[in-house]
Order: structure tokens, then C-alpha cells, then sequence
């Protein structure tokens, strides 16, 4: 209330979910995966519950202990959600927000300016939120909220549900061993291992007391962790994300070579100039002439 950029962005959310439903029922594929009721949980006992639910919802999705660098796709495939990314302002304090109905499904935006592991991040909180809270109306994630009972319970869910304890622990005693050997190259080397933001993962280490209380503040602290990335040859992750989901991709240039949608609402869907559309359009029926596929 009362901060227009917010509440822009909130509009444009709205529209892309609406979008989205509009291109799976012109191209007939409303698909809706089974929707489980809201997990419940005690209020203080939120870092418990998460990490249980955590455990619970990457056994159902059958994900193992690995990494998870491609959770949008495999959100949108195995749990029908809608995942968009749009700038928003640092000084906002938004990460993300997330909506649901049974028309629209699960609908996550994720804020694009942070880099990939924040984003990544703020994906599985957003999730969280789709788990635990879908029969609110909607959640804007700030920075303001993270110590509410919801802000609280869907950060312990992200960190147990990106960084596995019993990954996180066999890797830490393969490479590191005990607490007072970590160095900030050690958490760069797990950040990156997992994609997470090096934030993420020093808060992580801290919460399985793996290194200490000070020494999580040292970390924090540090203003020269792209230095020591630098000096490893591990690069910060990349921060450019298209807005759209894979499937919105899909479904639009296929309703467009099937007939559904003319080239000026191929163009609204893409949110491209009509003269591009038109370039695409061609480049799309020369691909279905000569039997050739295009790269998007």
C-alpha cells in the first residue's frame, strides 16, 4: 500500500499470470498436477518443520540429494507453477511474490536483479509459500517480513530444500573437516556446489553449527568475496533471467504454428514489436517447411 513501483509490479504479475492462462486454453493443454492441502506446522518450531517438509517434498519430487540449478523448469513440469522474473528495485526489499487459485494454479514471481543463488533462493522460499500458504490470497516477500512465523518457516524450508544437511555435511568433512580451518574460499567453493548466493550458504553453515556464531559475522561482513571468487576462477552467477517461463515460451510459438494466434498477438504474448514478430513468424513457418528446428 502506497508504493507505486511495488504495485506496478504487482499488475504486470497479475497480467503475465492471466497471459499464461490464456495460452493453455487456446492451445487446449490446462494441465493442473494434483494439489496437496497446506502443510500445518507449530508456530516456534518453524526451522523443524521446514527442514521436515523440505525432506518430505524432495522425496515426492524425486530429486536425491543433488543440486538443483534447474528448479523453475522442474517446478513448472512437476507442481504446475507459473514462474515469472521481473527487476524490482534493491530499496523495495522484495524478493518475490507468489499468488494461487484453482483457476491459475501456483504463480511465482522472483525479483531478477539478484544474482542467480539469491534468485534461486527466493524461488524455494517462494515455493515454501506454495506448500504452506496457498489459502492466503497472495505474499509479497520483503526483507521487512523475514522474521514473521511465514517468513520464517519458508526460509528454513528453501535452505533445507536447496542445501541438503547430509550433502552439505559429507562435503564440509571431505574438504574442510573442522570449523576453525573455514575460510571464505570454502563457503565460495559450497555456494557454488549447491548455486546459492554465498549469504545463503554462511547462514546455512551457521544454522548446522558449522562454523560459529562470529564467525557467520565475519563472513557477512566481508566486502571482498568477488575478489576471492576471482581468485578461484568462480565467477558470480549470472543475474539475466527471461522473464517468462519455459512452457509460456512453448506454448505461445506453438499456438502461433498451429493457427490459434495471429502474429500481432504473437507479438502481445512476447511483448515484442510487431516487426519482430513478423521476422519470427517467418523464420517459424521456414522452420516447419524445411523441417528444421529453431533455437529461441
Amino acid at each position: 500500500e502506497g508504493d507505486e513501483e511495488v504495485a506496478r509490479v504487482v499488475t504486470e504479475f497479475e497480467n503475465l499470470c492471466e497471459k499464461m492462462c490464456e495460452l493453455e486454453n487456446i492451445s487446449g493443454s490446462t494441465i493442473r498436477p494434483p494439489i496437496n492441502p497446506d502443510y500445518q506446522f507449530e508456530r516456534n518450531r518453524e526451522w523443524f518443520w521446514g527442514k521436515h517438509y523440505a525432506d518430505i517434498e524432495r522425496k515426492q519430487l524425486d530429486l536425491g540429494q543433488a543440486p538443483l540449478r534447474n528448479l523453475s523448469q522442474l517446478l513448472e513440469e512437476k507442481r504446475g507453477l507459473k514462474i515469472f522474473y521481473l527487476p524490482i528495485p534493491p530499496e523495495r526489499g522484495v524478493y518475490g511474490m507468489f499468488t494461487y487459485d484453482q483457476k491459475m494454479g501456483g504463480c511465482v514471481l522472483i525479483n531478477s536483479n539478484p544474482n542467480f543463488g539469491n534468485q534461486l533462493f527466493s524461488l524455494a522460499h517462494e515455493y515454501a509459500h506454495f506448500v504452506f500458504h496457498k489459502e492466503k490470497l497472495g505474499i509479497i516477500s520483503t526483507e521487512q517480513e523475514r522474521n514473521s512465523t511465514d517468513e520464517k518457516v519458508a526460509n528454513s524450508f528453501a535452505s533445507n530444500f536447496l542445501i541438503p544437511e547430509d550433502t552439505l555435511r559429507d562435503l564440509f568433512n571431505m574438504r574442510i573437516k573442522e570449523v576453525t580451518d573455514v575460510k571464505a574460499d570454502d563457503v565460495v567453493y559450497l555456494a557454488d556446489y549447491f548455486g546459492a548466493s554465498f549469504t545463503a550458504m554462511v547462514y546455512r553453515l551457521n544454522n548446522l553449527k558449522l562454523i560459529t556464531d562470529d564467525m557467520k559475522d565475519e563472513f557477512i561482513n566481508y566486502t571482498w568475496v568477488t575478489s576471492v571468487r576471482e581468485s578461484m576462477g568462480i565467477s558470480e552467477p549470472e543475474r539475466s533471467r527471461s522473464k517468462f517461463p519455459t512452457l509460456y515460451m512453448h506454448l505461445a510459438i506453438k499456438a502461433f504454428q498451429q493457427g490459434k494466434l495471429t502474429t500481432a498477438k504473437l507479438a502481445d504474448f512476447l511483448e515484442i514489436p510487431l516487426y519482430q514478430a513478423m521476422d519470427f513468424g517467418k523464420k517459424l513457418r521456414g522452420s516447419i517447411q524445411d523441417g528444421s528446428g529453431v533455437s529461441i
